[in-house]
């Protein structure tokens, strides 16, 4: 297990097991710690809710019904954390909130309103205690466990996120930058367009990286015939960061449509403003040594990965130096990562990787035949 430590000069390491340590950045240890957290929270994913308070502080959330995407649903808006639950209307009985924060719950009815009989909250858990109690230690629940007991009685649980998110981002400023470089794009591909918005606000068919994840996310999409046919997720992190996921459609794979995205991305998101401070932190779980060649050789990145050595390490161990090609370089480097385990490639938004980014976006839009897009 690595570990994550200040030392007494002020500057930020990582010390992996064999002993090697390297220096990070104040973003990257602000993150670790962030994770490690969480991690300890979630204890295994066991969790005491045999105590929990029925709350009445229901002030905190914002109930209403909404249509997003043809779909009748309900919004969840937690005013104290800016996030947000979306689900389907009539599909649930119940909807139980609970907060391990505080050990506080709160309930849901079809008619949106809460229920604060702490009677009906002890007789839920008496018909799950059964099933999804831990043997060694009665009061403790299995989480998977207990939400699907939950469900059989048609209640769908949530567990709060009472990490700050950032709901109704500020995207006045990315949109004029935006629509200028739409003007450069389609002196290139005149049929090509980027959108960003809320997912729910995106027309045609989109593209995603993950069908299944948490679609009340920031997108950028670069559309095709009304369709989204390459998309990069913009997800909030709790510090200031976002973390993009990108992902084009198997038909228009090959033509630097991801690299076009993060490239944006990366104009982009100085822009946008987030509970009133801006985004100055991208960070890319590059899965594909093909989105580590768009950072790393490009942009001032700090890197973090998962095999026992640290960079400078790998490269003194395979005796590269200065000289080697960098696309071999982490070509050999992903050899030793595991499947579906990337370098988590962090790019700070300052002056000099925004200039170099829009020098990469005129490359790409150019008439050189090796640098530029391709269009449909």
């Amino acid at each position: 297990m690595v570990e994550y430590y200040k030392s007494d000069k002020g500057y930020y390491y990582v010390k992996y097991n064999n002993g090697n340590k390297k220096r990070i950045s104040k973003d990257t240890y602000k993150l670790n710690l962030n994770k490690k957290s969480k991690i300890i929270n979630q204890k295994g994913g066991k969790f005491n809710i045999s105590n929990a308070i029925l709350s009445d502080n229901t002030d905190r959330f914002i109930l209403s019904e909404k249509i997003i995407k043809s779909n009748k649903c309900i919004e969840i808006y937690d005013s104290l954390f800016n996030n947000r639950h979306l689900l389907l209307s009539n599909k649930y009985k119940y909807i139980l909130l609970y907060d391990e924060d505080s050990n506080n719950v709160y309930i849901i009815n079809k008619e949106l309103t809460f229920i604060t009989d702490k009677g009906f909250l002890d007789d839920i858990l008496a018909d799950v205690s059964a099933t999804s109690a831990d043997i060694s230690a009665p009061d403790t629940f299995n989480k998977i466990s207990f939400v699907k007991q939950l469900l059989k009685q048609n209640i769908k649980t949530i567990f709060t996120n009472n990490n700050l998110e950032c709901f109704n981002i500020n995207l006045t400023e990315a949109h004029k930058k935006l629509e200028q470089l739409n003007i450069l794009l389609k002196n290139k591909c005149t049929q090509l367009e980027l959108k960003l918005d809320n997912y729910y606000n995106m027309t045609g068919d989109v593209t995603l990286y993950n069908s299944n994840q948490n679609k009340d996310k920031l997108i950028l999409c670069l559309y095709y015939n009304d369709n989204c046919i390459s998309s990069i997720f913009l997800k909030y992190k709790n510090s200031n960061q976002i973390e993009i996921e990108t992902s084009t459609n198997i038909l228009y794979k090959k033509r630097k449509y991801n690299k076009l995205l993060t490239i944006s991305t990366i104009i982009l998101a100085p822009l946008l403003v987030c509970n009133g401070e801006n985004i100055n932190v991208i960070m890319s779980a590059a899965i594909a040594v093909e989105s580590a060649l768009t950072l790393i050789p490009n942009f001032e990145t700090d890197i973090e990965h998962p095999i026992p050595t640290d960079f400078e390490e790998f490269i003194e161990k395979n005796k590269f130096d200065e000289n080697t090609d960098i696309k071999y370089l982490l070509t050999e480097l992903y050899k030793q990562i595991p499947d579906y385990v990337g370098l988590l490639i962090y790019v700070t938004l300052n002056k000099d990787n925004i200039d170099k980014a829009y020098v990469l976006f005129k490359k790409l839009i150019s008439s050189e035949e090796f640098q530029t897009i391709i269009c449909p």
